[in-house]
């Protein structure tokens, strides 16, 4: 725990180092935030008015952090590990360390203990199993022991003797393999940080934390060598990386002719003891909780993912860019993995709304139709229920080994609670708009529940052939697809209706194009059997009229398949004019 006496002897250092603090503003540690700047009067700064400046020689950069490793200098890629092991020397290493004594006074405001889900007990973080945040936990985990072997190979460093057998996990392991979650938390958990050396791997993430919640990107020094390779190194800023993080707070860094780096609040007025905020970017709770260790529900900026795994030949033909909209995580050949993220302010992106059309759509389509798109929201609408379905169903776990902290578990259920707010707002919208696509195409659509209603003769043939007294019958005794073949068939047959014009043309179509193959004839064959000639000799007057002859039925399927959309709410089928749906995407 940060005392007011380290916090006094920090700024004591940074002041008496050529660092600037304005005297409106003074640093003290709260119980719920830490240490914490507040506004000592009310005043209204200046856009350009430097509330803090500090001079270059008291950051902690890759430079720094090169003169100790000189043997990474060629490793671009390196940079941040290079400075985080660097930091973690700094913190654990002997008071023989470069510029170690230098750096205390700031380096004991840094906390030993963080609040990040990286040093949560096993039982705490095996309540995110199945989340978003479980596996970006362990697959930063494992790129982060990647980097850090790598990183030691390459300075030729001795790991700490305490992750002997905790390195013996990745011993023989591919590049592509992964170490659960539950083995880092097992280690972890059994290492303490203040006995820790600095060339452990708990130092190391102590480090990577440290500079996930502190960090500053190396771009706003606005020093030559920045390039495509290094836009996300970053390095510590002392004292104003004291001020907590907050969404949508303007705020300037800058670099003056004095090389200072200069803290400007854009804030118009500051009331006295209104605290003075950083922004570090506006970010999800998701980072906030990984980074900082906090969760917001206020957060618009807030996100629940959807991440959907989908056969490679499914995605070869699309005309949408998924990798140009962000969508597009990884392609191993087979298998093409996609992201989607879902906020409350747009809890249905138009790309995804896209994808799940297209997929729907049938190969005789050239683009998305009605039915294509209203099938297509029934599908998404399938695959969001049960990602809620996973977030409604949790309960907090424990072992009787384990104590979970009442903080943390707050957090948990804060992090299930928004999610399952952000994906109910997801259905809803997806609700709203398949309502909204169908009333728009009523007209130009009719109801099988209305046929059934309005032919009375058609009607009681099918009391005759399954017993249905009404149409929620041909549910329950699950013969509505074979009813809705055999009215195809019969309005195909009723030269004298013109009602259902739209669906005789889709029915030509299929007839005048479709190659039936042995194999067609063969799979209708059961079904032709079951009916025919019975019908024809029991009810003559509808059966035995036009012709009932099996390649019929073999072409009303067909055309079943590009007309007839099912309302998931009621099992009823809803034929649709083939109408292409102008996506906007």
């Amino acid at each position: 725990m940060v005392t007011q006496i380290d916090l006094q002897n920090c700024l004591q250092w940074a002041q008496d180092n050529g660092a600037f603090i304005d005297p409106k503003i003074s640093f003290k540690i709260t119980e719920d935030a830490g240490v914490t700047a507040f506004a000592n009067e009310k005043f209204s700064p200046r856009p350009d008015q430097a509330l803090i400046r500090v001079p270059e020689t008291l950051l902690i950069t890759s430079q720094q952090a090169l003169s100790e490793f000189s043997g990474a200098v060629n490793e671009r890629t390196l940079l941040n590990s290079v400075t985080q092991l660097y930091l973690s020397k700094l913190k654990f290493g002997s008071d023989a360390v470069h510029l170690k004594p230098f750096y205390k006074p700031y380096l004991d405001v840094l906390p030993l203990h963080l609040p990040q889900p990286y040093f949560w007990s096993t039982d705490e973080v095996m309540n995110l199993r199945g989340t978003d945040v479980y596996l970006t936990m362990r697959d930063t985990l494992n790129k982060l022991v990647r980097d850090w072997r790598e990183l030691f190979q390459v300075l030729s460093i001795e790991h700490s003797v305490q992750d002997k057998q905790f390195l013996s996990l990745f011993q023989g392991s591919g590049v592509s393999a992964v170490v659960p979650l539950e083995q880092f938390c097992a280690h972890i958990n059994s290492c303490k940080l203040e006995a820790s050396e600095w060339n452990s791997f708990i130092g190391y993430l102590w480090s990577y934390c440290i500079f996930n919640s502190r960090a500053f990107p190396r771009i706003i020094l606005n020093r030559a060598g920045t390039d495509s390779t290094n836009l996300n190194e970053g390095f510590l800023y002392p004292i104003v990386d004291l001020l907590n993080h907050k969404n949508d707070v303007p705020v300037r860094w800058e670099m003056n002719e004095h090389n200072e780096l200069c803290f400007m609040s854009q804030s118009a007025t500051f009331s006295a003891q209104e605290e003075l905020f950083n922004n570090y970017g506006n970010i999800s709770n998701e980072k906030c909780l990984l980074n900082y260790g906090f969760w917001d529900s206020s957060n618009k900026y807030d996100f629940s993912r959807l991440t959907l795994k989908l056969p490679s030949t499914l995605l070869n033909d699309l005309p949408i860019d998924l990798n140009k909209s962000g969508n597009f995580v990884s392609d191993d050949g087979d298998t093409n993995i996609l992201q989607f993220s879902l906020k409350l302010s747009e809890p249905l992106p138009s790309s995804l709304l896209a994808l799940f059309a297209y997929l729907s759509k049938l190969k005789s389509e050239e683009s998305p139709t009605v039915r294509s798109v209203l099938e297509g929201i029934d599908q998404l609408t399938s695959v969001v229920s049960q990602r809620l379905l996973f977030y409604k169903n949790f309960k907090i776990i424990t072992s009787s080994t384990q104590k979970l902290r009442l903080p943390t578990i707050k957090l948990i259920k804060l992090y299930y609670q928004d999610n399952k707010k952000i994906l109910n707002a997801t259905i809803e919208k997806l609700s709203v708009l398949q309502k909204k696509i169908f009333n728009a195409n009523k007209e130009f659509s009719l109801s099988f529940k209305t046929i059934f209603k309005n032919d009375k003769i058609f009607a009681n043939s099918l009391l005759l052939i399954f017993g249905a007294i009404n149409y929620e019958d041909l549910i329950t005794k699950d013969c509505l697809n074979d009813a809705l073949l055999l009215w195809i068939v019969k309005s195909i047959n009723d030269k004298s209706n013109k009602q259902d014009s739209f669906i005789k043309q889709a029915f030509r179509e299929v007839s005048d194009s479709i190659v039936i193959e042995k194999e067609d004839v063969m799979e209708f064959l059961p079904f032709y059997k079951k009916y025919f000639p019975n019908l024809s000799e029991r009810i003559p007057e509808i059966y035995s009229v036009g012709d009932w002859g099996i390649r019929q039925f073999i072409v009303a399927d067909t055309a079943i398949d590009r007309l007839v959309w099912i309302r998931k709410s009621n099992k009823e089928p809803i034929f649709l004019m083939k109408k292409t749906y102008d996506l906007q995407v």
